[in-house]
């Protein structure tokens, strides 16, 4: 994504009269094969807003007086990862995930997804 394509997207959502909520990353959606050689730049590919759940300092969901769950809707900057697990798995690497499910790296693997999943190599 370019500074010019960010710039329009913003602005369409400055024009929607989002100029005020907070940018987040999509952290697990940016990850690549040459973290573990020092890549720590990654391309951001979309930037869309979404509606999330508010989490408290321990981890768990902040909630109204009502009772019910507080959300807010933010800006989501989102990574180069264009297929998510499918993607990887079919190059023959595994992701590794921390215990919140985030993405950690990417392993490769011994043997082909072919070969694993019963098809022809």
């Amino acid at each position: 994504m370019t500074v010019y394509m960010l710039h329009n997207l913003l602005g369409q959502m400055i024009k929607k009269g989002l100029a005020r909520r907070k940018i987040v990353v999509d952290k697990r959606s940016f990850i690549s094969l040459l973290e573990e050689d020092g890549h720590i730049l990654m391309n951001v590919e979309s930037c869309e807003t979404q509606t999330h759940s508010m989490m408290e300092e321990d981890g768990g969901a902040k909630f109204n007086a009502d009772g019910s769950e507080r959300v807010r809707t933010s800006v989501v900057l989102q990574g180069s990862d264009p297929h998510h697990h499918e993607y990887w798995w079919d190059q023959g690497y595994r992701v590794e995930q921390d215990e919140r499910g985030n993405w950690t790296r990417l392993v490769k693997t011994e043997e082909p997804a072919d070969a694993k999943r019963g098809g022809q190599a």
